[in-house]
């Protein structure tokens, strides 16, 4: 029979087919008419973030993270500065225990990212909001904020923050 000389490869079981003779069932990871091909896990990119792929065999592989990436394929941000998200020159600093980031700005620019312009002193655009008093730094603006409300721009109602934690 078509199966005696066992024309399958890498593990292939022959089985008899009566319109094409045999047929090969191919192990996972094997194609092709005699299971001759091998896939390549990294063939459809699965790490991301500059991370680089290793094939360990035709069904595992293995991504080596860049810094500042984690996850099984790279897709986790552990360092918020490693994307670089200040913009215009800003400088990037991680807050204390936590996956956050805070930008210094540079003269004329404001902003999470720094991506806002500004002409002249920051309070010119007036951030303050529910009757915060602006104060001047030297690359953006602190808000005083009235006793009832709280945040960075005075945006926060300390009512509220009281009604939830009681």
């Amino acid at each position: 029979d078509a199966c005696t000389n066992d024309p399958c490869y890498n593990a292939g079981t022959c089985q008899l087919d009566h319109s094409l003779g045999f047929r090969c069932l191919c192990p996972l990871g094997k194609t092709g008419t005699l299971c001759e091909c091998g896939n390549n896990p990294c063939k459809s990119m699965p790490c991301h973030n500059g991370a680089t792929c290793i094939m360990l065999d035709t069904v595992n592989y293995q991504c080596l993270c860049q810094d500042g990436y984690r996850g099984l394929n790279c897709e986790e941000l552990t360092d918020p500065c490693a994307s670089q998200p200040c913009q215009y020159g800003g400088t990037c600093d991680r807050f204390l225990e936590e996956d956050t980031f805070y930008c210094t700005c540079p003269d004329g620019r404001m902003g999470l990212r720094c991506e806002k312009e500004y002409d002249g002193a920051p309070c010119n655009v007036n951030p303050c909001q529910n009757g915060g008093v602006c104060q001047p730094m030297l690359n953006h603006a602190d808000c005083k904020c009235p006793s009832n409300f709280m945040g960075e721009k005075c945006n926060k109602s300390k009512c509220l923050v009281k009604i939830i934690n009681v």
